[in-house]
């Protein structure tokens, strides 16, 4: 049985990446503006609203009660597995599982022919047919989740990246995104608004609490992620954040784009 990366990785429960549950009103945009201390053109504005939704979505896969540890899913999966071939041999059939691909199980129920066999099928051939289709499902879930779980690392990656999303925003129009400790005389308005911004955002998506934290978040940012521009950060926020790409290929796509020369663009 294929084994998880560690015990401190998950993986989602969802069938797919939740939505933003806010929209920023007329007035949050008057705060951020005094926090940013800048004026924030529409542009910019909906740069801002993509990162947040995009961060408030998959953020929300990684979120306690959307994520599963991967051992215990595996472990579960594996489990049910035997115990439906323990429920075929009483059927009579042959206790055994084939690892099914997505389509495979798909084309096995689509289809005017396929309808018509299966409204024909006796209750109990009809319950081995899904009862097969499921065990194969499971099975491609067993091989499949190595590959696409989160790491405990993942989580604190996608608010980096939703940070670095807001800086290369601001930036646009001259907003300054320095993060300075609260020892120093003054405070850091990016630091400020980053807070303002993160108040509005779901729970699950809440990382850096504390200005001070904040300060190292978005200088840890910069160091893990200031070199991509908004297309990588956006694959890597969509991708990996979402498992449907893993780092290796994130790499290669990053690296790529920098040796095409591409500049900064929009998303």
């Amino acid at each position: 049985m294929p084994r998880s990366k560690g015990d401190g990785s998950k993986s989602s429960i969802r069938v797919r990446p939740g939505t933003s549950v806010h929209r920023m009103t007329a007035k949050n945009w008057s705060d951020l503006e005094k926090h940013f201390r800048v004026s924030l053109p529409g542009e910019v504005r909906a740069k801002i609203e993509v990162a947040s939704d995009c961060y408030a979505g998959i953020g929300k896969l990684h979120s306690p009660k959307e994520s599963i540890n991967t051992k215990t899913a595996i472990k579960a999966l594996d489990a049910w597995i035997k115990a439906s071939g323990r429920f075929q041999i009483s059927l009579g059939k042959k206790s055994s599982v084939a690892k099914l691909s997505r389509i495979e199980i798909i084309s096995n129920l689509c289809g005017e022919g396929k309808r018509k066999s299966l409204e024909k099928m006796s209750p109990l051939g009809f319950f081995g047919l899904m009862l097969d289709l499921a065990m194969g499902a499971a099975s491609t879930a067993i091989a499949e989740i190595p590959g696409r779980e989160f790491g405990p690392e993942i989580k604190g990656d996608m608010w980096l990246v939703w940070v670095r999303l807001i800086v290369v925003a601001v930036s646009q129009v001259g907003a300054k995104t320095t993060a300075s400790s609260s020892n120093l005389a003054s405070e850091s308005s990016f630091v400020e608004g980053v807070l303002y911004l993160q108040a509005l955002l779901p729970d699950y998506c809440k990382r850096f609490k504390t200005y001070d934290s904040v300060v190292k978040g978005v200088q840890l940012a910069r160091k893990k992620f200031g070199h991509a521009d908004e297309f990588v950060l956006m694959g890597t926020m969509m991708g990996l954040g979402s498992g449907v790409i893993d780092k290796e290929l994130l790499s290669k796509l990053s690296d790529l784009r920098h040796e095409l020369g591409a500049g900064k663009t929009g998303y």
